[in-house]
């Protein structure tokens, strides 16, 4: 069976557009920051933050709307930039169906207009943590299914991207 065809990007697609069916398509969008809808700004109320790294934070959150816990993540550093990457990188993961994959369930703005993007929260010790407790080769190679699982899981995500 042939692979499916490569997904367009659509990274500066999520503006509003006209739904007429008789306005003439337009030239593709410039790139520019992604401008998403303010969502419900009391669907999620925020606990306290679970995770930090260079371009956001993640916050752990309670979805009320559908009684969940949920992780929250949001751009750290504002710039044009980093707020492209920011919106890629939730359009992308949003799209990427594997089990070592983190998904993304809502990408949108606070009424701030600040972007944010909702991800099932998983929550355990990271990686790095489990090889600095393990002191022998014997108990460091134990962990080996769990590398191979994440450069599983980082293969699957640039095939896809």
């Amino acid at each position: 069976m042939p692979p499916p065809p490569p997904v367009p990007d659509r990274t500066v697609t999520l503006a509003p557009r006209e739904s007429d069916a008789s306005v003439a398509p337009r030239d593709p969008v410039p790139p520019a920051p992604v401008r998403t809808p303010a969502d419900d700004p009391e669907r999620y109320e925020l606990v306290g933050e679970h995770a930090r790294g260079g371009l956001g934070r993640v916050v752990r959150a309670v979805d009320k709307r559908l009684g969940r816990t949920v992780a929250v993540k949001e751009l750290l550093r504002h710039n044009e930039s980093n707020e492209a990457r920011f919106m890629r990188e939730a359009l992308i993961t949003a799209r990427l169906q594997h089990p070592g994959i983190v998904p993304v369930h809502e990408a949108g703005r606070w009424p701030s207009g600040d972007p944010y993007y909702v991800m099932k929260l998983v929550e355990g010790r990271t990686l790095k943590e489990l090889i600095a407790e393990r002191t022998t080769m014997r108990d460091r190679l134990s962990l080996l299914p769990h590398v191979i699982a994440v450069a599983d899981a980082v293969g699957y995500a640039h095939s896809e991207a």
